[in-house]
């Protein structure tokens, strides 16, 4: 029998070129499916605005210490090792963190949405409240140089930025008469006040209401704010991948 060395080396070229191009669409396939991954690594949309994700992990460091607490106080853990990955009767640490920093996010967005309705604040993405916090600290580092009095901090962590304009923010709907909801009636107050909202002056004894009627009122209004804005945060939209969003978490603790 005859053999070519033709037809020997022609079939191995199409055996090797066969494997080559099997080889690619092998190793094209696994980079398409890592770039899937990579791309979906993090996905959280809040009222149609797209969350980054420093600004996820803001607001985990933002309230991590709550979630430390509440296991400390419901399970006395121990929050070394694998606390985060421990079960606690069903409850895992790094899964309510990243609620909990979901929770912060939809109440802020919350905040934003009714300031902006009412006009006290234009509409600011995350990193555009980055590059005011920064102009900021740059202007006050520069007051503080010339030697100009400066109220509050000489700078402002992000922290200390977003909490400070939250607040400004919740005292100036507080403060607004046109805001029917801050409207407060007498009856509403007495009933509030002879119903745990007394003031105890310094010498343990309450206060008559008409010597705190002022600070009632502040107390009052403030709730009512906090229980407006809780309602609007439950029914903002929130688009995530939560499997993805809790690897997230996880990764980054």
């Amino acid at each position: 029998m005859k053999i070519c060395v033709k037809d020997v080396v022609k079939k191995n070229g199409k055996r090797k070129m066969m494997a080559l191009i099997l080889l690619f669409l092998a190793v094209s396939a696994t980079a398409v499916a890592v770039l899937s991954i990579k791309h979906r690594e993090f996905r959280l949309v809040i009222d149609g605005e797209q969350i980054s994700e420093e600004e996820f992990l803001q607001a985990m460091g933002e309230v991590e210490f709550q979630v430390i607490s509440y296991f400390r106080s419901q399970y006395d853990a121990d929050t070394d090792g694998d606390f985060w990955t421990r079960d606690f009767k069903g409850e895992v640490p790094y899964r309510k963190l990243a609620e909990a920093a979901v929770s912060e996010l939809r109440y802020r967005y919350a905040a934003y949405g009714t300031a902006e309705e009412k006009g006290y604040i234009e509409h600011m993405t995350y990193a555009e409240r980055q590059e005011h916090l920064k102009q900021a600290n740059k202007e006050r580092a520069a007051a503080k140089e010339s030697g100009e009095v400066i109220y509050g901090l000489t700078e402002y962590s992000m922290e200390q930025y977003l909490d400070r304009e939250l607040s400004l923010l919740k005292e100036r709907y507080c403060g607004d008469s046109s805001n029917q909801d801050m409207n407060i009636s007498e009856e509403e107050l007495r009933d509030y006040y002879e119903n745990g909202g007394a003031i105890m002056g310094e010498d343990g004894q309450i206060l008559a209401l008409e010597e705190v009627r002022t600070a009632v009122e502040g107390q009052m209004r403030q709730l009512r704010y906090d229980e407006m804005i809780q309602e609007r945060a439950k029914a903002l939209r929130v688009e995530a991948d939560d499997e993805q969003l809790l690897d997230f978490t996880l990764e980054h603790l």
